[in-house]
């Protein structure tokens, strides 16, 4: 559930799609992969950059498209309304319940 939530907060962080799209002429959500792997550029979690670095491109847009779907429901709802990890588990739940068989 850590691991989901630095990913959120990458992808939730005012400017990181715009710094991508700036420096790269890509938008992130034609290369999942490589903007997600740029959280390596301030995370210290070495496990999650290398499940990162091991995701596929279809597995890492999956994980973005749950990741942009998680902030955009933050955004429309009252902080009260959504409990910290009670939206991120209920989007990320198929992947949560894989997470064994990708260690």
């Amino acid at each position: 559930m850590m691991e989901l939530s630095e990913i959120i907060h990458h992808v939730e962080i005012e400017g990181q799609g715009g710094i991508f799209k700036e420096e790269t002429g890509k938008l992130p959500k034609d290369y999942p992969k490589e903007f997600l792997s740029r959280l390596s550029n301030y995370s210290t979690n070495s496990q999650l950059i290398q499940k990162i670095h091991g995701l596929s491109e279809d597995e890492a847009l999956h994980i973005f498209v749950k990741s942009v779907y998680v902030v955009r429901t933050k955004q429309l709802e009252s902080a009260s309304f959504i409990e910290k990890n009670g939206i991120i588990y209920k989007v990320f739940e198929d992947y949560l319940l894989e997470a064994p068989a990708h260690s």
